[in-house]
């Protein structure tokens, strides 16, 4: 049997004024128990972007450009799951 999975997105934090790009920050966790995942992958799609929990589940992706995108994220033994149409906007 599957494990779920939930992720949270932070309001991602511009890197500088002048460039089109932010960084885009979360959190995933099992949502049966509640614990962080350590080691699940989030990835962007399109593109090749992508990023690996931390012990609390945290995560951190940089030099994200503008735009929208597709948020997968996978672990082990779970679901992967996809959030779709995640908006990345300048100076948020």
């Amino acid at each position: 049997m599957y494990k779920w999975m939930f992720f949270a997105l932070l309001c991602p934090v511009m890197l500088l004024a002048q460039q089109p790009s932010q960084v885009l920050r979360g959190q995933v966790w099992d949502a049966v128990t509640g614990r962080p995942l350590e080691g699940g992958t989030v990835l962007l799609r399109p593109g090749s972007l992508g990023g690996v929990a931390n012990e609390g589940g945290r995560f951190r992706i940089a030099q994200v450009p503008v735009g929208r995108y597709e948020v997968e994220v996978a672990f082990l033994g779970c679901e992967t799951l996809v959030q779709s149409e995640v908006p990345v906007e300048s100076g948020r």
